[in-house]
């Protein structure tokens, strides 16, 4: 098993005689009975959400002239990764501010193509630093989900002064929204829904929104969100919502060009049961810029009625042009009764030539 967990390597780091280990020799040495101890102890620690345990441990470990190179890197490795998993305490952060400055020991080789590559066996800064941005989020979640049991503003203030959602205070508080019992949600709601059509605090929003079933507010959110959270709020619109809820929404995201195809997608899975989905998918048979996802959407129901309906739906277009996109759902559905009815089509002497031929291809 290759023992390279990162790539990054600092131009600071590569200037130092750092040695150059084959994988092999690598792994013997991180996977000693020394490191094993140790690394079972820091397990045992992470179990009793022991912080100070592991600082001392790793205190030790960074000192010990005996333990070697490989080893070392493997066990401060893994207790980073621990300690993003306990509280923070000044002794933890100062901890893992140590180990995120700290460059690389070890290093080996990695066949890049034609080429060796020397890389970090462990990549143990950036481990410190997920580590320290575990903790500041669990730090802004604990103190969000006390205020949030007694109505306070506090944890919106916070989530707006990062002043970007991806910063670990605001991914805090959103993890607080998440945890939260629901009915403290509720007295947020119109707050959120105000400052959502406005573009802020959209992650927020979308949490509540979720949590509460409240399809108007994700309606709102939707509207402003980014291609990314647009699109995740497709996926989940049908497990989210009631159907007629879920239709509405999913309706409204296909007028956004960035997430339509995928709306119209989740609208075929509605088609079964809400005539509603079922004739917006073939109205946006007749739209040329979405045509093709329609065609796919109404394809994907394997539905014989739909299938007798597309037939009759290619026989009432004027236009070759429309009629071929109802052939080309019934030729992605390919199902019996889809096949059945693209025979019926070839055989109808009413239907141009063309058709007919496109029908039997």
């Amino acid at each position: 098993m290759l023992l390279v967990v990162g790539f990054a390597f600092s131009a600071a780091a590569q200037t130092q005689e750092v040695p150059v280990l084959e994988p092999g020799a690598a792994r013997v040495e991180a996977y000693s009975r020394a490191a094993e101890t140790l690394v079972a102890r820091i397990a045992a620690l992470a179990r009793d959400s022991d912080g100070a345990g592991i600082a001392e441990l790793v205190t030790r470990v960074l000192s010990d002239p005996t333990l070697a190179p490989a080893a070392r890197e493997r066990v401060l490795y893994e207790s980073a990764v621990a300690l993003a998993q306990v509280g923070a305490s000044p002794s933890t952060q100062s901890l893992l501010d140590t180990l995120a400055a700290r460059p690389p020991e070890v290093r080996v080789w990695r066949d890049d193509d034609a080429h060796r590559v020397a890389v970090p066996l462990y990549d143990v800064a950036s481990a410190a630093r997920y580590a320290s941005r575990r903790q500041a989020e669990e730090r802004a979640a604990a103190a969000a989900l006390a205020a949030l049991a007694t109505v306070d503003e506090a944890p919106l203030r916070l989530y707006d002064a990062q002043g970007d959602p991806g910063a670990p205070d605001a991914r805090g508080v959103t993890q607080a929204f998440e945890r939260a019992p629901v009915e403290q949600l509720r007295p947020y709601r119109d707050a959120l829904a105000t400052s959502a059509a406005q573009g802020s605090r959209l992650g927020l929003a979308e949490v509540v929104a979720r949590r509460l079933g409240d399809a108007a507010l994700m309606q709102v959110v939707l509207t402003e969100a980014a291609p990314a959270s647009a699109l995740a709020i497709v996926r989940t619109a049908r497990t989210s919502f009631p159907a007629q809820d879920a239709f509405d929404l999913l309706a409204a995201a296909a007028r956004r060009d960035d997430v339509a195809s995928a709306a119209l997608l989740e609208i075929g899975r509605l088609a079964y049961t809400d005539p509603r989905a079922r004739d917006f998918l073939f109205d946006a048979l007749g739209d040329a810029q979405h045509a093709g996802s329609a065609a796919a959407a109404l394809a994907s129901t394997h539905d014989e009625r739909i299938a007798a309906d597309l037939r009759a739906w290619v026989l009432e277009q004027p236009d070759v042009t429309l009629a071929r996109r109802g052939i080309l759902a019934l030729r992605l559905d390919a199902s019996e009764s889809a096949r059945a009815e693209l025979s019926r089509l070839a055989a109808d002497p009413d239907l141009a030539a063309e058709l007919r031929s496109e029908a039997l291809r």
